[in-house]
């Protein structure tokens, strides 16, 4: 599910709970930490890292976003 990270981040801070941020590079890794996020039943947050523009732009790691969230349909945020 692709949803504005603000409102998973006030409902973690009312319950107490750390949501994660994981960089990744390519869709391989962006996969992997959607699984686990999945499998545990836990937010997550995929965020863009720009030191990384040269493995990946901004464009293509929107459309990985985009797209595991939709494949997916777990409890995922990307930033």
């Amino acid at each position: 599910m692709l949803v504005n990270a603000k409102k998973i981040l006030l409902y973690a801070k009312k319950e107490n709970f750390a949501v994660p941020a994981t960089n990744f590079i390519d869709l391989d890794t962006a996969r992997s930490y959607v699984t686990v996020a999945q499998q545990r039943g836990l937010p997550l947050i995929l965020a863009y890292a720009q030191s990384h523009n040269k493995l990946i732009s901004l464009e293509e790691a929107a459309l990985i976003g985009k797209f595991l969230a939709k494949k997916m349909m777990s409890l995922l945020f990307f930033i």
